[in-house]
């Protein structure tokens, strides 16, 4: 994604998104849903270092 008119078009698209956390731009594709975060998408950073940890903290233990 060299060229910004791509990434221009792939933004209008769908196709690149920023993260809810972070705001870095990522392929959707490879996004993460950063519920209970956020409720957008996320970069993989985020969902295991802020989103992981998170669900985990609110987690039911008799559900585990």
């Amino acid at each position: 994604m060299d060229n910004w008119g791509e990434v221009a078009i792939k933004r209008i698209r769908g196709e690149i998104v920023d993260c809810g956390i972070c705001y870095k731009p990522i392929l959707y594709k490879y996004s993460h849903n950063a519920y209970p975060v956020s409720d957008k998408r996320c970069c993989e950073d985020c969902n295991y270092n802020t989103v992981l940890p998170e669900r985990m903290s609110r987690a039911n233990p008799s559900e585990l």
